[in-house]
């Protein structure tokens, strides 16, 4: 990746596709049964997953594209 810092932005447009794949998703299978309901801390954990995820990425971006990491 040669230490490109626009492939940061990977970790702010996340959100919009995930904003769509929620929409699609939830347009395309819809809860119409009572017993689909998730449990309580299904979703604590996506909560969880959702914040982390930017992180992730920002870790990922980072050993990619080697940023900090000096040759003498």
């Amino acid at each position: 990746m040669e230490n490109r810092k626009a492939s940061f932005w990977s970790v702010l447009l996340w959100v919009p596709y995930f904003l769509l794949f929620v929409f699609t998703f939830v347009s395309l299978f819809p809860i119409t049964n009572p017993s689909d309901e998730p449990a309580a801390a299904t979703g604590l954990i996506i909560i969880f997953m959702v914040c982390f995820y930017p992180f992730y990425l920002l870790v990922l971006q980072v050993f990619g594209t080697g940023v900090g990491i000096t040759e003498d």
